[in-house]
């Protein structure tokens, strides 16, 4: 991952953590970014990363959408 993806995924994950709190239970990477095939430097697309969020309930759908 690039040093602006890292930051990204920092973001999202505080952007979870505050609007879940506690009923956040993990968040899992999964895809080309957990098996380190991440697409090259020449390629207009860069950020494809794949996170899996696990919760002790069910989100409603505006906490989903948010």
């Amino acid at each position: 991952m690039t040093s602006r993806e890292k930051v990204c995924m920092r973001r999202y994950l505080s952007l979870l953590c505050d609007r879940l709190g506690e009923g956040l239970i993990d968040v899992i990477l999964f895809g080309s970014a957990a098996r380190g095939e991440m697409w090259p430097p020449s390629s207009p697309m860069h950020f494809d990363i794949d996170p899996l969020v696990l919760t002790r309930a069910a989100v409603s759908e505006v906490e989903e959408d948010a």
